[in-house]
């Protein structure tokens, strides 16, 4: 798989969960945030070499990895906000364990 194509595939998956994405242009990884302007998860999108890289081939193969913590919440939140805040939570998580699940990676030629 090319990283374009993990990357649409991370993009999609969050956009159908109801979160809102953004290309970082200097490193083409992908941010993952809230819409509006709530703030109760922190999303991270990281890349790790994978084992089965061989270096002496000139084939690197990079591991995509989504997780996600809270955010303080901080304030007197009501009922309301609770609720709102436990949904998100929710969809996050459920988002999270999907792409988990995936073990996207993708491999580049150097």
């Amino acid at each position: 798989m090319k990283k374009e194509q993990a990357i649409s595939i991370i993009r999609e998956t969050a956009e159908r969960h109801g979160f809102v994405t953004n290309i970082y242009q200097w490193t083409s990884l992908i941010e993952i945030q809230e819409p509006g302007n709530t703030h109760f998860l922190n999303f991270m999108v990281m890349e790790n070499t994978a084992p089965d890289t061989d270096w002496s081939q000139r084939k690197v193969t990079m591991e995509l990895h989504v997780r996600a913590s809270l955010a303080s919440m901080g304030g007197n939140p009501t009922p309301e906000d609770l609720f709102k805040a436990s949904e998100i939570i929710r969809r996050g998580a459920e988002m999270v364990q999907e792409l988990e699940g995936m073990k996207l990676s993708y491999t580049e030629e150097f």
